[in-house]
Formats: structure tokens, sequence, C-alpha cells
């Protein structure tokens, strides 16, 4: 059985979350590992040096529309 968590969990894997958009991560993937039943549901994609830049960049786009309101 998988719970909707479990479920979630494995729809997100290996995806990065840049500038309000769901982004499949293009570096090496690792598991997440579940301590209850210590079995994989999911994986993380490592960032990238460009996936890193995006997210700096729309981070510096958000924090000028933050400052402005």
């Amino acid at each position: 059985m998988t719970s909707d968590v479990i479920s979630e969990m494995r729809s997100l894997s290996g995806t990065h979350h840049i500038a309000g958009a769901r982004v499949t991560g293009d570096g090496p993937r690792r598991p997440v590992i579940d301590p209850a039943t210590e079995e994989p549901c999911g994986e993380y994609a490592e960032a990238t040096t460009e996936e890193i830049e995006a997210a700096v960049a729309a981070a510096k786009d958000a924090q000028r529309v933050w400052w402005a309101m």
C-alpha cells in the first residue's frame, strides 16, 4: 500500500523548484529512504552549476519584487 505522501514524493522525485516551476534535475540521482520501512520512496537530483545559477537568479529577481512591496 502506498500512502499519499509516498505518491507525492515519487511524483516530485528528481526535480527542483526554480522560479515557481518544477524543473527536472540534470545532476546525479540519489535515493531517499523511508526510515520506517528502509525502502526507497523517491530520489533527489543533485543540482548542476547551471541549475544553481538559475535558482540564485530567480531568488534575486524575487527579492527585488518583495523589496518593492
